[in-house]
C-alpha cells in the first residue's frame, strides 16, 4: 500500500508545458525562424543549459546573439502568457481532493524554482495540498538524476516502496525509477517511449484516470496516522 503520493509540476499538474510550446511557436514566427517551435518537444523536461546546447546544434545558421535572443523573447513572452493562461492539468483539482479526502499525504518534486512554484500554486490554489515541495534550485542534480526523489523521501520519512509518483516526461520517469518508486506516467507533450513503458507501471492518459485507479481500489493506499506539519 502506498503511504506517500509525490507530483511533478509542470504537463502535470499544470499546463504550463502547453503553454510554452505556444510560446515556442510564437516566437519562431516574430523571428521568421519556423524550426524553432517544432524544437520545443526536445527542450521538455530539460534545464537552461540543455536548452541552450540543443538549439545550438539544431539551428546552427544562427549565431549565438539570434539564438540569444530567441531565448530572451521566449523567456518575456513567458511572463505574460503565464500570467494570463495558467491553468490545472484536467482531473488534478478532483484528483488532489480524492487525496486529501483518504488523507494521503501530498509532496511535490518540480525542476522549477521554488518562487516561481509557490507563485502558480498560490495563483491555482493548490499550495495546502502538499505536506512537502521541493523545487528545481533546491537539488544539485536535476532529473533524470533521483536526487530530487530521493530528497522528498528523506524529508517524508517513507520508503521507496512506500510512494507513488505522478510523471508527465521520460526524465521524471526514469528519476522516479532510479529512486526505486512506482511511477505512473501521464504523458503531455512527447508520447511515451519504449523505455518508459518499461520503467512505469502504467501510462494513463489524464489525472482522471489515475482517479478512477484510486477509486477502484486499484492503487491501494495508506492513510496518514497524522498529518503533521507541513515541510513546505
Amino acid at each position: 500500500m502506498k503511504k506517500l503520493v509525490i507530483f511533478d509540476v509542470d504537463g502535470l499538474l499544470l499546463n504550463t508545458e502547453f503553454i510554452w510550446q505556444k510560446i515556442w511557436n510564437e516566437v519562431g514566427k516574430r523571428n521568421h525562424v519556423p524550426a524553432f517551435g517544432p524544437l520545443f518537444h526536445k527542450a521538455v523536461g530539460t534545464n537552461g543549459d540543455m536548452v541552450m546546447n540543443m538549439l545550438r546544434k539544431e539551428l546552427p545558421a544562427l549565431t549565438s546573439d539570434e539564438i540569444d535572443k530567441l531565448r530572451d523573447d521566449v523567456f518575456a513572452l513567458g511572463d505574460v502568457q503565464m500570467d494570463r493562461d495558467l491553468s490545472l492539468m484536467p482531473g488534478a483539482k478532483e484528483l488532489l481532493a480524492c487525496l486529501e479526502e483518504k488523507k494521503i499525504p501530498m509532496a511535490v518534486g518540480t525542476a522549477t524554482s521554488r518562487i516561481k512554484t509557490m507563485e502558480r500554486f498560490a495563483k491555482m490554489q493548490i499550495t495546502q495540498y502538499f505536506s512537502c515541495i521541493v523545487c528545481g534550485d533546491e537539488v544539485k542534480k536535476r532529473k533524470p538524476d533521483p536526487e530530487i526523489y530521493q530528497t522528498l523521501l528523506a524529508k517524508m520519512k517513507t520508503a521507496p516502496e512506500d510512494a507513488l509518483v505522478l510523471e508527465d516526461t521520460c526524465y521524471g520517469v526514469e528519476a522516479a525509477h532510479r529512486a526505486g518508486i512506482d511511477v505512473i506516467m501521464v504523458p503531455s507533450i512527447n508520447a511515451p517511449t519504449g523505455t518508459d513503458r518499461q520503467r512505469a507501471c502504467a501510462i494513463l492518459d489524464s489525472l482522471y484516470d489515475v482517479h478512477k485507479l484510486i477509486s477502484y481500489g486499484t492503487i491501494q493506499l495508506m492513510p496518514a496516522h497524522s498529518s503533521g506539519e507541513a515541510a513546505l
